[in-house]
Parts: C-alpha cells; sequence; structure tokens
C-alpha cells in the first residue's frame, strides 16, 4: 500500500473509533454526482460525509480542511444545521430573490452564526459558475479554538435554487496543501439544468 492508502486507513479508522463520529466512505478520481444536478470531478482521493443538503469532503481532518459541497439550497434552507437548537433558529434563511450581494451577507451571517469570529471578506467578485452567472468570495476568520482559518465561497443560482461550494482550511498549511486541487474542482463542476429551466 502507498504512504497516502494507509494515511487514509488511519483518517477513517479514528473517525469509526471516535464516539459520535460521522461515516465516511472514499471518493475516487474521477467525475461524480452531488444531489441531482451538481457533478464534479475531483484528481486526487477525499473522504466524505453526507449531510442534509451537501457533501462535506476532506482529506486531513474536517478540523484541518474541509469542502462544503451544496446540492441545491431551496427557500428557507439555512447553511449549516447547529446542534444547539437556539442558535439554529436564529441561522440565517436562504431565499430565491436574493442579489449576489445578499447571497454573500447570507453566507457571511451563516458563518458567525456558526459560533466563528473575526470573520472578513475579500475580493467579492461576479463570476461564472458552471457557465451560468455566479459569484466568488474569499473570507478569513477565527474558528472555536482560535486557530486562524482561509475560505471562498463559489456558486450560482439557477431555478429557485443555490448551488454553491465553500472551501475553508487552517492558515498554516491545509488551506493551501490542496487549494490548486480544488480550484481544478471548481472548474470541473457542472449543473444538469431540468429541462423546464433551459
Amino acid at each position: 500500500m502507498t504512504a497516502q492508502i494507509l494515511a487514509r486507513l488511519a483518517f477513517l479508522c479514528v473517525c469509526f473509533l471516535a464516539a459520535g463520529c460521522q461515516t465516511y466512505s472514499l471518493v475516487q478520481p474521477a467525475r461524480v454526482t452531488v444531489g441531482d444536478k451538481l457533478s464534479i470531478e475531483p484528481d486526487i482521493a477525499w473522504n466524505k460525509r453526507s449531510i442534509e443538503n451537501a457533501e462535506i469532503w476532506t482529506v486531513d481532518g474536517e478540523a484541518l480542511q474541509a469542502l462544503h459541497l451544496y446540492k441545491g439550497l431551496e427557500d428557507g434552507d439555512t447553511l449549516f444545521v447547529l446542534t444547539n437548537s437556539e442558535k439554529q433558529e436564529k441561522m440565517p434563511q436562504y431565499s430565491k430573490t436574493m442579489s449576489l450581494l445578499e447571497l454573500r451577507e447570507f453566507i457571511e451571517a451563516s458563518i458567525v452564526q456558526s459560533g466563528f469570529t473575526n470573520l472578513k471578506s475579500l475580493k467579492f467578485k461576479p463570476t461564472k459558475f458552471a457557465d451560468k452567472d455566479g459569484f466568488r468570495f474569499e473570507f478569513t476568520f477565527s474558528n472555536t479554538n482560535g486557530l486562524r482559518e482561509l475560505g471562498f465561497a463559489a456558486g450560482a443560482q439557477s431555478g429557485d435554487r443555490l448551488y454553491l461550494v465553500l472551501y475553508r482550511g487552517a492558515k498554516l498549511h491545509y488551506y493551501g496543501k490542496y487549494l490548486k486541487n480544488v480550484e481544478d474542482m471548481i472548474r470541473s463542476v457542472q449543473l444538469a439544468w431540468a429541462s423546464a429551466i433551459l
């Protein structure tokens, strides 16, 4: 076995043994579909777990870096689902009527409501996402342990849904470790549009 495969097996074993840890599965470097519309092509293997409206991918563990792939947020959906019910009630909700700037504010407010601090947004700009008119912006924040993280969000609305990719990681080493791989994956994103909105 290669060192990379052994590292992944060790990561998965830790997760299975940890109390309350989610089950991860291995994503091979080939085009995969997330939900019923979004597909993406990784060039390295990732570990993934599924949540209500997204998949979360990581190589070294979510505390170090994570790629959030949203299947298509609908009216009333939140970006994150928190275990604290009081905080969850205050979590911003997506609306299909949001402008690009309001989408940025929605993402920013969701990050802050999740308990992260010192959020600063950078380089917001309209851009193409899967050949649709979308947006991208970068951000920095401090996580609940005080660790500084970097990240970016890129996405587009189509029909009534928001398709979004959010990547974040520890500023020291882990954000940049797979940044090129993630950038290549963003360029590979495709959306299978329903005939009703073509």
